[in-house]
């Protein structure tokens, strides 16, 4: 896919994911013991060989920009093409209201015309996945599609989740005839991934237009209203997709990486999930440790039990401490005698001696970063 360029859309803080975003943007979340949520659509493009990468950014994109740096574990600082990150971009029509994917895709209209590549690629960041895009390029230009639209199965009976998200109808064909955008009745199961490819000249021209009648959404306005007029097909992704938008998403997918199958088609071999290096001491084991189950990430300091838990990079862990399907993110504390059960702790937590946090699987606890108990 060497004629694509890639743009990911980091999205803005979610008021659903609480003190996760207070002062990230949902793609700068850690998620899975050492990654980022955006590492993960960042690692499908490079690993279906695109190499020039367009990042816009909102609001709080501090951490977002620390992580990602020069693209060097990405493969992605090179002098011609690269990463290339966009900080937020208000027009002065914009100031008054809510900025959608249409207006941040016309902040980059630059960017676009000045690169050499025929193909791109549109994704948000919160969708995690390990999709080689090479077998969708082949359905797109297979079907002479004008743009192919991501989706997977969701279970018909999660009606409430169905109803969050944009729903495709799709004929024999595989032609998109059909487009819901937060439809209290879902027609059908197919879930769209955001994710999409179209030819960049295309994409200009739906800009353009979508902008001079003040439309805001992509989804919702270039492609529902373009059905008729244009080629859209759904290309259906069968593998592992987790979608991060609420605090009990972000739980729940993190505790499915505990089940090796799920680990495994995550992050396979042939297609490694790349993130940003850091040089870490091996965890270390004191003489009360029990550990079971559980992903430890590099720097950590266990003499306490942990049980179907994801410990991040520097978590301190002592003695007659007990951890229970937990979330503990980087250099947290958790001092003696503590009990934490189904818990996330952000990073640079402190868990004083003798504290007991208590969550259901449905409703973790949450700490905000840098929080002391």
């Amino acid at each position: 896919m060497t004629d694509t360029m890639g743009i990911i859309l980091a999205k803005d803080s979610d008021k659903k994911l609480y003190d996760l975003t207070a002062n990230r943007a949902v793609a700068a979340v850690p998620f899975g013991g050492r990654y980022r949520i955006i590492d993960f659509i960042l690692s499908c493009y490079v690993n279906s060989g695109i190499s020039n990468v367009g990042v816009i950014t909102h609001t709080d994109y501090q951490s977002l920009m620390d992580h990602l740096g020069s693209g060097k574990e990405w493969d992605l600082d090179r002098k011609l093409s690269g990463i290339f990150i966009f900080p937020p971009n208000i027009r002065k029509e914009s100031v008054d209201r809510s900025k959608g994917t249409l207006d941040e895709l016309y902040s980059i209209m630059h960017y676009f015309r000045r690169s050499k590549e025929r193909y791109v690629v549109i994704s948000e960041s919160g969708i995690i996945c390990n999709a080689l895009l090479d077998e969708a390029m082949e359905y797109h230009l297979a079907q002479e599609a004008d743009i192919t639209m991501f989706y997977h199965k969701m279970e018909q009976r999660k009606i409430k989740e169905l109803s969050t998200y944009a729903v495709l109808d799709v004929n024999k064909n595989g032609q998109v005839v059909g487009l819901d955008v937060n439809p209290r009745l879902p027609r059908t199961n197919l879930v769209s991934m955001n994710i999409y490819i179209t030819k960049k000249a295309l994409l200009e021209t739906l800009v353009d237009e979508c902008i001079a009648q003040g439309f805001d959404d992509f989804e919702s306005d270039a492609l529902r209203r373009n059905l008729g007029n244009l080629r859209v097909y759904g290309y259906e992704y069968s593998g592992y997709v987790a979608r991060i938008d609420t605090v009990r998403s972000y739980y729940k997918y993190n505790m499915e990486l505990l089940n090796r199958d799920v680990m495994n088609e995550l992050f396979a071999q042939d297609t490694p999930v790349y993130t940003k290096v850091k040089d870490e001491v091996p965890a270390m084991y004191g003489e009360n440790a029990s550990v079971e189950n559980s992903l430890i990430a590099d720097g950590c300091i266990i003499d306490g039990s942990v049980r179907n838990s994801i410990l991040f990079r520097g978590v301190q862990v002592s003695k007659n401490v007990r951890i229970v399907d937990s979330i503990i993110m980087q250099n947290s504390e958790v001092h003696e005698d503590s009990i934490l059960e189904n818990v996330i702790l952000d990073k640079d937590v402190i868990v004083r001696v003798g504290k007991r946090l208590t969550g259901q699987a449905d409703y973790p606890v949450l700490i905000g970063k840098g929080g002391v108990i």
